[in-house]
């Protein structure tokens, strides 16, 4: 019941932080191309899109700004929030 809370914690926030090495991905799923890797302390916006619960841990649609080549880059995709945290 204490995960279920916390999970039910983390699903209504805006934002959360990248826990370690985390792909961002073109869609819902392991097997989705990978857009780019997000590193340990990133912070990612949640969309407007519903997490997608067919998994243990949803999926959800973020967006976030990278550094690619000095410039920053404002990319949308999808990350495992098994791997965020609400610091």
């Amino acid at each position: 019941e204490a995960s279920i809370k916390k999970l039910d914690k983390a699903l209504n926030v805006s934002q959360m932080t990248v826990a370690g090495n985390l792909n961002l991905r073109a869609c819902a799923g392991e097997t989705c191309a990978v857009i780019t890797v997000l590193s340990d302390g990133d912070i990612v916006t949640f969309t407007s899109a519903p997490p997608v619960t067919l998994y243990v841990h949803p999926w959800r649609e973020v967006t976030v700004n990278v550094n690619i080549d000095g410039t920053i880059v404002n990319l949308t995709g999808w990350v495992n929030s098994k791997y965020l945290y609400n610091p």
